[in-house]
């Protein structure tokens, strides 16, 4: 286990911006002047030969939660949610006309992400899943869905699961009042536990709950409140996010107490008595922040190696392209980065004109796919084996060469072990592992750096 010496070291040395790698290159780095025909051609000819994911962004939420940094709109009387779903339905439909051989594609997930995605009534849900599955084969599909637990009930569960999703992930963040009145978040913890106890019941095959560490008035002594939460809880997954604060992007986030934030050495801490707490309660630790038991589909696939991280969080198959829906949302077909219109008004406008639906995206250079499969490896599996990127290449060479004084004082500092094909992370290295990714990633000047948020 990681010394408290040891988390003071680290957070003195690696308490810098770096991307989180959901993609790359990272969205900093892509065009605004993006030609959506370029998308338009990737959706004809999506690969039949890799998995394909649907995503369908639901931006809007009742409240501002401070800590948030998602794409969201903020609408108490749901001015624009049937223009929503009229745009929506038709922003599916024209995609779904382009894709040639749908029924012969590998479609593994639709997922439902937000904002609030139940801010949504089930029977509209149901009609968006009802387009999709008239044009893909749908027997062996995950469905699944964020929800918000305060605007969430057991009825509404039981009308999920009647229309079969699969998987259901419970926002919950914190369980201390404290805590939730400095970000806005109110709940009652009683409910919540019902709420779990129900998706038990119903037999979801996942349920996930999402939790935050780095939030406002958080010590020691109340995250523990937390951790026997999920403990008692026992969900299938646990998301424990790192805040990230980033108030130069998301203005709202300085509303919070930013000098009652914990410091850096005492966040990693949070996440380290968590992390030894529910690793001793069986909890397999498949990567950044994330946990699943052992049986659970994301812990086998860590350990067969197929695990993949895209803008949905982590997934069971390698090699899956995402088409995806709803205002800024991002697809990822063969390459190709799009990301819809961000505004509610100008995303309707797009629906309304069929054209142009990508506000910004990026075409990936062979240079770029060899380091996507570099990073991809290491956040994943936290290792790089040269042997199985089935890349030899000068790109490849070039990479290696300059990043390997680097290397060599990782693991001199005990963050890796190097051999002949590549390296391995520790344990400890693990903490700072975007770190070592970092590494290979061409566009890290300070300019673009400091867009991100930090590690710890």
């Amino acid at each position: 286990m990681v010394t408290s010496s040891e988390i003071t070291q680290l957070t003195q040395d690696y308490n810098t911006p770096v991307p989180r790698y959901t993609s790359y290159p990272t969205a900093v780095n892509w065009s605004d002047d993006f030609d959506d025909s370029i998308l338009i051609e990737k959706i004809k000819e999506i690969d039949s030969q890799k998995g394909l994911s649907l995503y369908v962004h639901v931006p809007f939420c009742e409240e501002r939660c401070l800590f948030c940094g998602c794409n969201v709109i903020i609408d108490k009387r749901q001015r624009y949610v049937q223009q929503y779903i009229e745009a929506l339905h038709n922003e599916i439909e024209n995609k779904l006309s382009l894709v040639k051989n749908a029924e012969k594609l590998n479609l593994i997930q639709l997922h439902f992400g937000g904002g609030t995605p139940n801010y949504l009534k089930v029977e509209e849900l149901e009609k968006v899943i009802d387009l999709f599955s008239s044009k893909f084969d749908f027997s062996n599909i995950e469905i699944s869905i964020e929800l918000d637990p305060v605007f969430c009930d057991a009825n509404y569960l039981k009308e999920l699961k009647s229309i079969n999703f699969t998987r259901v992930s419970f926002g919950v963040q914190d369980i201390n009042t404290k805590v939730l009145t400095a970000i806005n978040r109110p709940q009652k913890i009683d409910h919540i536990s019902q709420l779990i106890a129900s998706a038990k019941e119903l037999a979801f095959n996942s349920i996930n709950l999402d939790f935050i560490y780095g939030l406002p008035y958080q010590t020691r002594e109340n995250f523990q409140n937390n951790i026997d939460f999920l403990l008692k809880t026992k969900p299938h997954r646990i998301a424990l996010f790192s805040y990230a604060h980033i108030p130069w992007m998301k203005r709202h986030q300085k509303q919070m107490p930013s000098n009652e934030m914990p410091s850096a050495q005492k966040k990693l801490a949070l996440f380290i008595q968590a992390r030894e707490q529910l690793i001793q309660a069986g909890y397999v630790d498949i990567g950044i922040d994330h946990f699943a038991l052992p049986d659970d589909e994301l812990s086998i696939a860590f350990k067969e190696n197929i695990l993949h991280r895209n803008f949905m969080g982590y997934t069971t198959g390698k090699d899956t392209n995402m088409l995806s829906f709803g205002p800024s949302a991002i697809s990822d077909i063969d390459g190709v980065f799009a990301q819809n219109h961000i505004s509610i008004k100008s995303y309707l406008k797009s629906c309304d004109t069929n054209k142009s639906y990508s506000v910004k995206g990026y075409s990936r250079t062979p240079n770029n796919i060899v380091r996507e499969k570099i990073i991809s490896q290491i956040m994943n599996q936290n290792y790089l084996d040269i042997t199985s990127l089935d890349v030899i290449d000068n790109d490849l060479r070039e990479i290696l060469e300059r990043v390997k004084p680097k290397l060599e004082n990782f693991a001199q500092q005990g963050l890796l072990t190097i051999s002949n094909d590549g390296f391995k992370v520790s344990e400890k290295g693990r903490f700072i592992v975007r770190h070592i990714a970092f590494l290979f990633d061409e566009s890290n000047d300070k300019q673009k750096v400091n867009q991100y948020s930090k590690a710890i």
